[in-house]
């Protein structure tokens, strides 16, 4: 049976080979904080410089929401720092033993992070597929480029803030 690429199950992947994707996604995180960052810094810093005292306040709600933006940006880039060893990790595993550290893994952060938690959305073997950690991955990846677009959006608003300011002046 012939599927196209994109049709192509996950469940058919071999899970080490998914695991890259995992790294691969947690890679792209860490470049877009890289760009985040400076993006905020774009968007703050000159502006304190241009208006010291009393920046207007269309220009104060946009600075709040950069700054807001690049925080909840930041926390979805040290999840994905947090996930990156462990897919590396994953990635070297053999199909045999891979099963098992995943399970060993799944095991331990639910005695550290979540200690009274009886039931989890993954059966009763509490076992997620790589598929599903690969995919959660993507889903947190995703919302933190979204947080950057919007950074990005807040820039050029402030900048025509600026110019409008100025224009006024």
């Amino acid at each position: 049976m012939h599927t196209e690429a994109n049709e192509f199950p996950a469940t058919e992947c071999l899970p080490s080979a998914q695991a890259l994707i995992g790294v691969s996604l947690c890679e792209a995180a860490r470049t877009l904080d890289g760009w985040s960052r400076l993006l905020f810094i774009a968007t703050v810093l000159p502006w304190l410089a241009i208006f010291p005292a009393a920046p207007p306040s269309s220009l104060l709600a946009l600075m709040a929401a950069s700054t807001a933006l690049a925080c909840i940006e930041t926390y979805h880039a040290l999840r994905l720092t947090f996930d990156r060893p462990v897919f590396a990790k994953w990635a070297q595993c053999s199909e045999d033993t891979l099963p098992e550290a995943m399970k060993a893994f799944d095991a331990t952060r639910t005695r550290l992070f979540r200690k009274n938690h009886k039931s989890n959305d993954h059966g009763s073997s509490g076992h997620r597929s790589m598929a599903d950690r690969v995919k959660a991955t993507q889903q947190l990846f995703f919302r933190q480029a979204i947080c950057f677009a919007a950074q990005a959006a807040a820039l050029l608003m402030s900048l025509a803030v600026l110019g409008v300011c100025s224009h006024n002046a």
